[in-house]
């Protein structure tokens, strides 16, 4: 029996063909889709990756967006942020070339489902509880106008309570712009050559010399700040001088006068003068106590020699109720008596201040005798700066236990110590607004610290000052000019 063959038509089978490669393509493009990464991926490694290697396989580096550190994922062990290592696949990635792509193997790590976030790691890092904390900008407030002599200008107040110690900041307001020099003059030289110190002192001591007649007129005399009246004979007509040396005073003026100069501020400032006056005195020489705390902790002495060559010398015949005496002595006048005198004073008259020493630049000055004149310029120069300071620490009931003068220069420091009894304490720069910058740095008897930097007069005020050894320190930041004369004052609340 013979089997049956199938009769199929001759045009199915190209059909039946074409029907599976159908099916065939379908099964491919569904298992691509399953398996290509999605468009995160490829942001990843377009964007994350750090290295890549060319064809010639020679790393090259790539931009990075990934954070500095960044916790490593499970499985990895090479120390980097990928996964667990997966071998190299072949990619097109963006290139530099001109058509934007090239041929490289790049490393990809697989996308693994998102860890929940540590919080230990997401954490702030914690502060150093040793860091000092922030202290907020000093903010000025204007004091309102109040007594005083000195003070011209108004007072600025700051106060610190987020540092170490609560402190106060007083200063003088200075007006804006560039600060303007001393205005030093000096009168004609005859017994006394005081210019001479001056010119060796430096460019900060630059003055103007004077003529005979300057010293009558007011209109001249109150284009200076300072003015040397050295030494010269006296004649009837020189007393015409006294009133235009006492105008310039009151408004503010510091006058130095020397020797036989001393009868023309008697007459200038008769307030002053002893009931009874003291006469003359004969060529010497004595031994002068010094009783000015300043002078005595510049010349770091307690009596100095001096040599009165002339005859007829003047001491200084004004009441010692009335002035502050600075050195004083026993000397024989020209009567043969020894009497008891000031021999170097300086007082105050309404805005000024005068000062009247005995004795002047000599030939043969001693070293000692030099320092003492160089005293007197710095006192001199910076004598409103001394009212205003003494006017200040008065004002907020504060006395003034020391006064230290002293003449900085660049790269050195003046340091100090006070024994303070507890309580309230200030201590203070008195420096004219010519251009320095001086910083003050306090240190406590516990070692907490505190400082200030300004550029004239001001007052560190500490309220609840704990009792023990203060330190101090001053340090200049900028000078105008070497020898620049400052003042270093301490004082307690008045009890």
């Amino acid at each position: 029996m013979s089997r049956p063959t199938a009769n199929l038509p001759t045009w199915t089978l190209p059909m039946i063909l074409i029907g599976l490669v159908v099916v065939s393509g379908v099964i491919v493009a569904a298992g691509w889709t399953m398996t290509r990464p999605n468009d995160a991926a490829r942001h990843v490694d377009r964007a994350d990756r750090t290295e890549r290697w060319n064809d010639n396989g020679r790393a090259r580096l790539l931009p990075s967006r990934e954070p500095a550190e960044t916790p490593r994922l499970a499985g990895n062990t090479r120390g980097d942020d990928r996964g667990p290592e997966d071998p190299p696949v072949r990619k097109r990635v963006p290139d530099d070339t001109s058509d934007g792509w090239s041929g490289a193997i790049v490393l990809r790590r697989s996308i693994s489902p998102v860890a929940p976030a540590d919080p230990a790691l997401e954490a702030p890092t914690p502060t150093n509880a040793k860091d000092p904390p922030l202290k907020s900008p000093l903010r000025w407030n204007v004091e309102k106008p109040a007594g005083g002599i000195g003070l011209i200008m108004p007072i600025e107040v700051a106060k610190i309570d987020d540092g170490s110690i609560p402190f106060t900041v007083r200063r003088l307001q200075f007006p804006d712009g560039k600060p303007e020099k001393l205005r030093l003059a000096v009168t004609p030289v005859m017994h006394d050559d005081l210019g001479s110190i001056l010119t060796t002192m430096g460019p900060g001591y630059a003055f103007t010399q004077l003529r005979k007649a300057d010293v009558f007129s007011f209109d001249v005399m109150k284009k200076h700040d300072v003015v040397f009246l050295t030494c010269a004979d006296m004649y009837v007509q020189d007393f015409q001088a006294a009133n235009a040396l006492r105008k310039f005073v009151a408004n503010g003026g510091t006058l130095y006068a020397s020797d036989l100069r001393g009868d023309l501020l008697l007459a200038a400032f008769p307030e002053f003068r002893m009931k009874i006056a003291l006469l003359p005195g004969v060529p010497q020489k004595v031994d002068a106590s010094v009783v000015d705390d300043g002078l005595r902790s510049f010349l770091n002495r307690k009596t100095i020699p001096l040599s009165f060559d002339a005859p007829d010398w003047r001491p200084a015949s004004f009441d010692p109720a009335k002035v502050t005496v600075c050195l004083k002595s026993e000397y024989r006048d020209n009567q043969g008596r020894a009497v008891q005198a000031p021999l170097l004073v300086k007082f105050r008259h309404q805005k000024g201040t005068v000062i009247f020493t005995s004795f002047h630049h000599t030939k043969n000055d001693s070293e000692i005798v030099r320092k003492l004149l160089d005293f007197l310029v710095f006192a001199t120069v910076n004598a409103r700066s001394e009212a205003r300071l003494r006017d200040l620490m008065h004002r907020y009931h504060f006395s003034l236990h020391e006064m230290r003068p002293a003449a900085v220069n660049p790269d050195m420091k003046i340091e100090g110590t006070y024994q303070h009894q507890g309580g309230g304490l200030q201590i203070a720069l008195g420096f004219e607004n010519l251009g320095a910058r001086l910083k003050l740095t306090l240190r406590s008897p516990s070692s907490k610290t505190i400082e200030h930097v300004d550029q004239g007069l001001y007052i560190i005020e500490i309220p609840k000052a704990e009792p023990g050894l203060w330190r101090y320190e001053v340090t200049p930041l900028e000078l105008p000019h070497r020898n620049f004369p400052i003042l270093i004052a301490v004082g307690s609340v008045r009890s």
